[in-house]
């Protein structure tokens, strides 16, 4: 009888340790030295990896802390890094504090560009951390040392803002194999570098994907969104005709975006060409078909885009391939 007790007890503690989460991950932790943001960014085959792993401070430096998690070490780190402490440094002190060291790993970067790691001698396989020049990637139960490499080449050969290069490292992991037991959450933080007139710097990107079967893909689409909409409302153009031409330019970097099919309906209407205005709707509401935008404080455009809707009911969107609600609002049918 007391060795049944025993048995289920220690088969009860197995049970425990394996359920227990531990965030296995591979992420990339960086520095611009042109325009002195830093980043991080993550993905895993646990839920809400962003939750947990990536931190960034504005002026400070970045840092990923992963496997068996201490989320407090990311806040110490940059803590530590903006006493004065090397990332070296850093790592050697949090490591000595820990009891848990050798199921911990640990990237992190400074405002020099110099990166440290820590990686426990209990990191599932395969383990590693590879850095380059203003970048460290470090990642566990990945599918092979090629994932970290397929990493820093992405980085290092990718050009435009940091954010992207970030993306495209993430993605170039995922292509090499990614974490060996698939994918669940994805996130990307960079640092701003200007304070607001409240003198708080903000994050010029924090996006999580917590749970998705595609969230690196996930992360790109959002982040793709963001650009979209910066460019469309950037447009301040007096002749609807110039605003035309300067969202075709945007529709064909980002013709996956309704937003700017949207705005070029809009804009259209103004500038007379109403059927040419219900097609680019048409194309706004096959990207989304529940999109609906108000006009703002412009009540010429509002009335315009009535006009619109209206042609477009008239045409009949089922004939169009769109199944759309009957709008009560500000476009409905009269």
């Amino acid at each position: 009888m007391r060795r049944l007790i025993f048995l289920v007890a220690l088969i009860s503690g197995f049970s425990f340790v394996a359920w227990r989460p531990a965030l296995a991950t591979f992420s990339i932790v960086a520095y611009d030295p042109e325009t002195g943001q830093f980043g991080a960014a993550v993905t895993s085959r646990a839920i809400a990896v962003g939750n947990r792993v990536s931190w960034v401070r504005a002026g400070v430096g970045a840092v990923c802390t992963q496997a068996s998690t201490n989320a407090a070490w990311g806040p110490r780190a940059l803590d530590l890094l903006e006493k004065g402490m090397s990332p070296e440094e850093v790592v050697a002190k949090l490591v000595a504090q820990d009891d848990h060291l050798d199921s911990r790993q640990l990237g992190v970067i400074d405002k020099h560009g110099r990166s440290a790691g820590w990686r426990g001698k209990w990191n599932p396989a395969y383990a590693g951390i590879m850095r380059g020049e203003n970048y460290q990637v470090q990642g566990n139960i990945l599918d092979g040392e090629q994932v970290l490499e397929a990493m820093g080449e992405a980085f290092s050969n990718t050009e435009g803002e940091l954010a992207h290069r970030l993306i495209c490292a993430l993605e170039a992991g995922m292509a090499a194999g990614g974490d060996a037991r698939g994918r669940q959450s994805a996130a990307l933080l960079v640092s701003g570098t200007e304070p607001d007139r409240y003198g708080y710097v903000h994050h010029l990107w924090d996006i999580r994907v917590d749970e998705h079967p595609y969230p690196v893909r996930e992360v790109r689409r959002i982040y793709r969104y963001n650009k979209a909409m910066e460019k469309v409302w950037a447009i301040r153009a007096g002749d609807p005709n110039d605003a035309v031409k300067e969202l075709d330019k945007i529709a064909a970097e980002y013709p996956e975006q309704a937003l700017v099919h949207y705005r070029r309906a809009c804009y259209l209407s103004l500038a007379d060409k109403m059927d040419e205005a219900v097609f680019a709707l048409v194309h706004c509401l096959r990207l989304h078909p529940t999109y609906t935008l108000g006009a703002g404080n412009s009540v010429r455009l509002e009335k315009r885009m009535k006009e619109v809707w209206a042609r477009l009911y008239e045409m009949g969107p089922e004939s169009l391939g769109l199944q759309l609600p009957d709008y009560k609002g500000l476009y409905a049918r009269e």
